[in-house]
């Protein structure tokens, strides 16, 4: 077996996402990742302002090479987000969302815990 790997980004929207947007892009990503054997967090935080228009934190898991296949292979080269910066990335003893092809939880804007806080509870991984 593979030996297990995470990766945490973060990156901002082009445009912000509607609900429908959302939804399709989490239909796609769970298919894609069950097909992989990866397993992950998705977050959107809602537009702040027209010049913010929505932030992405994700954690996708499992085995080395799938993970790094999604993230340079469908994230990276997606065109509705920019600024994609990892936080994150190494082997991990055990998944932390090990039931979910992608688990999805959309983030009010004025949240008050923050992304920060998110991003750092997706990371580091135990190693």
């Amino acid at each position: 077996m593979d030996d297990l790997y995470a990766l945490v980004y973060v990156s901002e929207a082009v445009s912000p996402f509607t609900e429908a947007e959302l939804d399709t892009l989490l239909e796609v990503s769970r298919a894609y990742n069950r097909r992989l054997g990866v397993t992950g967090f998705l977050a959107y935080e809602d537009p702040v302002a027209e010049e913010r228009p929505g932030t992405f934190v994700q954690r996708i898991e499992g085995p080395r090479d799938a993970v790094r296949d999604v993230f340079e292979q469908r994230i990276l080269p997606a065109t509705r987000h920019v600024n994609v910066e990892v936080k994150m990335e190494g082997a991990i003893r055990q998944r932390t969302f090990g039931d979910w092809t992608m688990a999805f939880q959309r983030r009010a804007a004025d949240d008050p815990e923050g992304f920060d806080h998110l991003v750092d509870r997706l990371g580091p991984p135990p190693a």
